[in-house]
């Protein structure tokens, strides 16, 4: 499931920056929070 979730949170990130608040969910956000914080 994070593979899908970094997957997608990157493409939108990348191909479409002004739609990426609108188009990643809020549990996706923390998902993705959590593992930014373990890579540090």
């Amino acid at each position: 499931m994070d593979y899908h979730l970094t997957r997608n949170y990157l493409y939108v990130k990348r191909n479409y920056p002004r739609k990426l608040s609108d188009h990643v969910p809020e549990f996706a956000k923390r998902i993705l929070w959590q593992l930014i914080l373990l890579k540090n």
